[in-house]
This record gives C-alpha cells, sequence and structure tokens, in this order.
C-alpha cells in the first residue's frame, strides 16, 4: 500500500478531530493511527508544513489558516483546518417500495454496491466465483490489483454488526488486502473502507474475538461521525476510498 501524501494525511486527521491542529499535532496523530509509518517525525512536521503552506494559497484550497482568538485580523501560526462545507442530505429511496431482508439479496447486493462505487473510481473490478475470503478483485489504472472482501453490516438498535473469520483473515491479510463494510441506513449506503493491515493493527485492542474478528460501528447524530466498537473514531475509514492503493 503506498504512502498518503502530506496533504492526504493532513486532511484525514483534521476530518477526525473536527477542529484546527497545529502541524506538530498533525504528525503525531497521523504516526500515532499508522497513516505514516515510514516517515519520521521531524521529516513528517516538515512536509505537511510545506505542503499545507502552499496549498492554502490557492482559490481551490480545502484547508484554511486558524485565526488567533484573540487578535481576529492575525493567524495562529502552523495551525490548519478544513474550510466548512455544508451538504445536502441525499435523497432516500421510494419508502412505498420496502427493501428486502433476506440474507441472500442483502450480501450481494452489497457486493454490488462496492464494485460500482469502485467502478466510478476508474477501478476495473471483477467478481470472483467462489468466495474464499475475496469477494471483488480490483485493478486500478496503473494494472496493481487489491482484493476486496466485503461485509454488509446487520443492523440493531440502530448499530452495524458484522464479523471476519480469523482463519479467512489470517490467510488474506496483505497489504493489497480490504475490507469494506456496507453501512445501509434510510436508502443509503456508507462504506467502511479499512486495510486488513490496519485490521491487524486493531485485533486485540479494539477488535476481539477468539474464532472471528467481530465489529460494531454505531453513529452518533450529533458529531455525524462513526465509532468502532465503541472505542475507535472510525471517521478516518468512512468512505475513504483512497485508502485502497
Amino acid at each position: 500500500m503506498n504512502e498518503m501524501s502530506p496533504l492526504e494525511i493532513a486532511k484525514t486527521v483534521l476530518e477526525m478531530a473536527n477542529t484546527g491542529l497545529h502541524v506538530s499535532e498533525i504528525a503525531t496523530r497521523a504516526i500515532d493511527g499508522g497513516l505514516a509509518i515510514n516517515h519520521p517525525y521531524v521529516d513528517l512536521v516538515q512536509k505537511i508544513t510545506s505542503a499545507l503552506a502552499a496549498n492554502v494559497k490557492r482559490s481551490t484550497t480545502i484547508f484554511a489558516r486558524v485565526t488567533n482568538p484573540k487578535d481576529k485580523t492575525k493567524t495562529r501560526k502552523g495551525y490548519y483546518r478544513l474550510k466548512r462545507v455544508t451538504f445536502k442530505t441525499p435523497p432516500v429511496c421510494d419508502p412505498d417500495l420496502p427493501e428486502t431482508s433476506d440474507t441472500c439479496f442483502i450480501g450481494k447486493a452489497g457486493e454490488y454496491a462496492v464494485m460500482s462505487e469502485l467502478l466510478f473510481l476508474k477501478f476495473n473490478v471483477s467478481l470472483m466465483s467462489v468466495d474464499k475470503g475475496v469477494d471483488i478483485v480490483a485493478a486500478n489504472e496503473q494494472n496493481e490489483y487489491f482484493h476486496i472482501q466485503v461485509k454488509t453490516a446487520n443492523v440493531k438498535d440502530g448499530a452495524y454488526f458484522s464479523s471476519i473469520a480469523r482463519t479467512s483473515f489470517n490467510a488474506n491479510k496483505n497489504g493489497k488486502t480490504f475490507y469494506v463494510f456496507v453501512l445501509r441506513k434510510e436508502g443509503r449506503n456508507d462504506y467502511m473502507v479499512i486495510p486488513s493491515t490496519q485490521i491487524s493493527i486493531y485485533d486485540g485492542p479494539v477488535v476481539k474475538g477468539t474464532n472471528s474478528l467481530n465489529f460494531k460501528f454505531s453513529y452518533d447524530g450529533k458529531t455525524k461521525r462513526y465509532t468502532l466498537n465503541g472505542v475507535q473514531d472510525a471517521s478516518l475509514f468512512t468512505n475513504k476510498w483512497s485508502l485502497i492503493r
């Protein structure tokens, strides 16, 4: 899996923080979160600083400097935030057409939904005839191949539950294998795109289970964020197709 660029790292960390941060804190959180494993801390701070300082001057930038609370005409040195964007709620499906509860239909629908998203992102995709821990093989424009396992989560009391057989996970975990959890609510999907390498890091402290790895995604309507198993902010993975690289 290729490293994220300094701007991608900054965007991901700031999205998770939902507030402005100093570049040193951005670098610290990126390293702690496994976003920049191969970068020394000082080197990462310098790269993020240079990238943000140049990008924030562009008219199309998504970043902004943080205003000094003591003097609104000035900004805080080294502090950045994401620009505030208002999103319209997408239309839901026709309420007169009830969705199926048949798990066979739901599982296959999740696979095709993921394939559709990947096709929009210019991946050439193929559905595996036999599921042995990999549902989809996806190739990008550079002919790099990735293995995708789709899990369409079950909803119970507002939370989404899913699991991965440990034997299957151990057989397929590598830098080219990704798990996509499909979370469907009110006629639309959210996707948790999680590298298998990250699941390996979470195995034990976040994701537990003897014969299977168990996942529970809870949504907070106030913060508009998901939490994994009650302890891990899942914003890092929510609809983050850019992680497949």
